[in-house]
């Protein structure tokens, strides 16, 4: 699962650039960061999130057309969603509407509906997916990981004792 998770919050930062710089500094602001929901959009493709009714026209979408819904799902939400993400005031209420509580229904309705629009395919088709991903994962990951790793692996000598060692 490990490696799931990385690739989705990669994917996740794909994703964020493609957004107006506004909205997108609005999230980091708001402590929103892919790695906080792209899993649950991604990996767990909304079935935990959206209502049934347009969970089903979702999962249509991604049987079709694999990731590359996904992505069109992102987008579409943050062009559907933007003003509420502008003028939210704190985490908690930006997070709510990200995790389809306080998003109402026929809004979502909507952004199911427009990712298939051909703005968003066409948005989608011309991305370099591997170009992108490198970038993300080294603009975003790559140093917090190494970091994550090397204070996994650090262990204090003293602590074991090998029977080849001198006293």
């Amino acid at each position: 699962w490990r490696g799931e998770a990385t690739a989705c919050a990669v994917d996740g930062y794909v994703c964020l650039k493609q957004l107006k710089p506004p909205l997108k500094e609005k999230l980091l602001k708001l402590g929103l960061l892919p790695e906080t929901f792209v899993q649950k959009w991604f990996a767990g493709v909304c079935i935990h999130h959206l209502p049934y009714r347009l969970l089903f026209p979702f999962l249509d979408g991604f049987f079709a057309h694999g990731n590359r819904f996904l992505f069109q799902f992102f987008l579409a939400f943050f062009d559907e969603f933007e003003n509420d993400i502008m003028t939210a005031n704190s985490n908690p209420e930006a997070n709510a509407l990200i995790r389809f509580e306080s998003a109402p229904e026929p809004r979502l309705e909507a952004v199911v509906r427009s990712a298939w629009e051909e703005k968003y395919v066409q948005k989608v088709a011309a991305m370099n997916f591997h170009h992108e991903r490198i970038i993300a994962f080294e603009e975003n990951l790559s140093r917090r990981l190494q970091g994550a790793n090397e204070g996994m692996w650090m262990k204090q000598d003293d602590e074991i004792e090998f029977s080849d060692e001198e006293d």
